[in-house]
């Protein structure tokens, strides 16, 4: 699909930055928001009076396809909407906030023929790419733990949960490394005083081939770096991908891969620890834009059948879904789980 024309639903401060990608593509852009203020942004932005309008359905039967960058509770209606027109969707993460909106936007698309593609930009990262095939090239030996911080000190709607809002991109690409899914998981929730909200969790993962994971995520404890998508922020977005030779450690944030190999010799009396060789990879040039222009990319190569989504359906809703429905649960049994000290029997 050369020159597409596409449909942006949603102009808030992502949904202009989708719009801006799209426009540097070549594409046709059209822009549905509902808000005079949205109006009046893409007004300021550039965009003709009779390229913006208040509802979905006057542009729908001009467009290839749409680009939904709206809050996550109008997901479904509005994807519905769209595939019920017979156009295929970019869906911005989360895709739905419950399982129940995920199992009929499954049934939606299956409906329409028409392909979703949830659009976790981290997938999107040349970085992943590369670590894809560092795995698949043996040099990790077998994976085993998965590491991640996706946490600082940054501004956050508090009427999105950490685990919506930020963990949603680690979640996902733990599963893609993994090449299994999250089977278990279990939470430790932590929130400044008088807040009410969580502010600091810890996520631990089992997959289903056994790989373990941990996520810290969180705007209690400060980041390291300067964060490229939320201006003046200072956070952490690296993970790790650790096997039984060595250690792959990717830095979001830095746009750098970094890999450590290492020998582990365990004996009767120790465990012997010894690093050796390690190298590391710049990826310059994947700035949020760039990431927002590939993952654009890859939408258009899916729906023209010349590449698989970038991030399916079944993967970007139905999966993540579970995962973070199950949080929650976890987090209760956690505040019930500690053991008094005073009361351990030594």
């Amino acid at each position: 699909m050369s020159n597409p024309t596409v449909l942006v639903s949603g102009y808030g401060a992502f949904g202009a930055r989708h719009a801006a990608a799209w426009s540097r593509l070549g594409a046709n852009v059209l822009i549905s928001d509902p808000c005079a203020n949205a109006k009046a942004r893409a007004e300021a932005d550039g965009f003709a009076v009779d390229t913006i309008s208040a509802d979905l359905d006057a542009f729908l039967p001009l467009v290839d396809c749409v680009d939904i960058v709206t809050p996550p509770s109008t997901h479904l209606a509005l994807t519905e909407q769209a595939l019920a027109a017979g156009k295929p969707v970019l869906l911005e993460k989360p895709a739905v906030p419950n399982l129940d909106e995920a199992h009929a936007l499954m049934d939606a698309q299956a409906r329409s023929g028409c392909l979703v593609h949830v659009n976790l930009i981290l997938r999107a990262h040349p970085m992943t790419t590369r670590a894809r095939e560092v795995l698949r090239q043996g040099d990790l030996g077998d994976l085993i733990l998965m590491e991640g911080r996706f946490c600082g000190w940054k501004r956050r709607h508090c009427d999105v949960a950490l685990e919506e809002n930020d963990g949603v991109h680690f979640l996902d690409l733990m599963q893609l490394f993994a090449g299994a899914s999250i089977t278990q998981i279990g939470a430790q929730a932590l929130g400044l005083p008088n807040h009410g909200d969580v502010d600091d969790l810890w996520l631990t993962t089992r997959h289903a081939n056994s790989v373990a994971g941990r996520l810290a995520l969180g705007s209690i404890v400060p980041g390291t770096g300067v964060d490229a998508f939320v201006p003046g922020a200072q956070t952490d977005k690296v993970l790790r991908l650790i096997g039984t030779t060595g250690c792959l450690t990717l830095d979001y944030n830095a746009n750098r891969l970094t890999f450590q190999a290492v020998h582990f010799e365990r004996s009767a009396r120790q465990l012997d620890v010894t690093p050796s060789t390690s190298w590391n990879e710049a990826f310059p040039d994947a700035t949020p834009d760039k990431l927002l222009e590939n993952s654009a990319k890859a939408f258009l190569a899916a729906t023209d059948g010349r590449a698989p989504p970038m991030v399916s359906l079944h993967d970007g809703a139905l999966e993540l879904t579970r995962v973070l429905a199950a949080i929650p649960t976890a987090q209760q049994i956690a505040s019930a789980a500690f053991v008094p000290i005073d009361r351990v029997t030594v």
